[in-house]
């Protein structure tokens, strides 16, 4: 019988590569950005991802309950549709209702198919080497802090595109 275990290590890195990294890091390098296009001060734009934190804590639990009923894959599913869908509609923000309306759908679709359930997939596959590969997906977070920001800065430091162009390509690639 072959052992898939690897191959679902592999998705699961992936995937939490890009929520992680488009759900915390992206948005946090582009305060300045967005506090330029939407006459907003630092402590405006920051509360967005306490936002975020404060749903995706509060959700905690009941999505816990959600993989043990539905499954962890369905829920990793749905996390995955609703932040396509919210990253996708990112770089039409208009303003900061926008951004906090956006940053708790963010939070939804990062608790459904961030940490929580990546570890519980895992962990259903890994037994003698559980550790390794959680740390081995944890990387995976702090790898797309480092490349996400620096993959769309030629694209947010244009004048002729800035930070919706490089969201907007991001969201691409999340696709």
């Amino acid at each position: 019988m072959r052992f898939y275990g690897w191959t679902i290590a592999v998705t699961s890195v992936v995937i939490y590569f890009f929520t992680n990294g488009m759900a915390i890091f992206v948005p946090q390098n582009l305060f300045p950005r967005f506090m330029e296009t939407f006459g907003i001060t630092a402590a405006e734009v920051s509360r967005t991802m306490a936002i975020t934190f404060a749903v995706s804590g509060i959700m905690a639990p009941f999505v816990g309950a959600a993989i043990d009923r539905f499954g962890v894959v369905r829920v990793i599913r749905t996390g995955l549709l609703v932040l396509g869908v919210t990253f996708s509609l990112y770089p039409m923000a208009r303003g900061l209702t926008d951004l906090y309306v956006l940053h708790v759908s963010v939070a939804v679709g990062l608790i459904l198919s961030g940490l929580m359930p990546n570890v519980v997939l895992l962990s259903r596959w890994f037994v003698a080497r559980r550790g390794a590969v959680v740390g081995i997906l944890v990387a995976g977070s702090s790898l797309a802090g480092a490349i996400l920001p620096i993959a769309i800065s030629p694209l947010v430091n244009n004048p002729d595109y800035g930070w919706r162009y490089g969201l907007a390509a991001l969201a691409g690639a999340f696709w």
